[in-house]
């Protein structure tokens, strides 16, 4: 395994001087886009890497009682780096007021969503793929009694 980490210059552009001259399997990211994940480049050969948005993903809290109010919760994401292989996100975790959600996933892998909310059971979703640009989802939550 190699360890090599840059920056492209403003026009998306970098040089690595010592690189390895067989293929190398990169991983290439930018904080608001989706990750690109085993992308082959070898020395001697310029590439333009074109990243895309995030997938979305979107919808409403709905309290599974009447009578017991969402007012804020936490939505955390967590992805399947191996098909064994789930991590929590904890550090990515978002707090969010009333009813709605809308949470930017810069992944390319399977994921999941967990909801917590005081005075209610914390929530998984299913496991979702980002196939496409965006979609809904609504979750209802249930008091803890």
């Amino acid at each position: 395994s190699l360890n090599f980490s840059t920056k492209t210059d403003s026009q998306g552009y970098f040089r690595w001087d010592s690189a390895p001259h067989d293929e190398v399997l990169f991983n290439i990211a930018k904080k608001g886009l989706m990750s690109i994940h085993n992308y082959p480049m070898q020395a001697g050969i310029q590439y333009r890497v074109l990243m895309t948005a995030p997938f979305k993903i979107k919808g409403k809290i709905i309290s599974g009682s009447p009578t017991e109010r969402i007012v804020n919760f936490i939505a955390t994401t967590g992805y399947y780096f191996e098909k064994e292989k789930f991590v929590w996100d904890d550090a990515n975790s978002v707090v969010f007021t009333g009813d709605n959600y809308e949470l930017n996933i810069t992944e390319p892998l399977e994921f999941k969503i967990k909801l917590q909310s005081e005075g209610f059971q914390t929530l998984e979703s299913p496991v979702f793929t980002p196939l496409s640009s965006s979609m809904n989802y609504d979750f209802v939550m249930h008091p803890e009694y």
